[in-house]
């Protein structure tokens, strides 16, 4: 499996403005090119269900099976 990292700012996530080296997979660059080609109102359904899935790892299913 490819990595690719991306460097970003921590101060984007809330914290200390540090750059830090985010790995990212096959998969999260897949979401992002799909992101990136969709219309504006197609990116606010995906950025709403996205808000809303979010949950603690305490919460999830594979957590609670695990």
């Amino acid at each position: 499996m490819q990595v690719n990292t991306l460097q970003e700012p921590k101060a984007a996530y809330g914290r200390k403005a540090e750059e830090e080296k985010v790995a990212l997979s096959d998969e999260d660059l897949e979401l992002l090119k799909l992101f990136n080609e969709a219309a504006d109102k197609d990116r606010e359904m995906i950025l709403y269900m996205a808000r809303r899935a979010e949950k603690k790892p305490e919460d999830s299913e594979v957590h609670k099976a695990g």
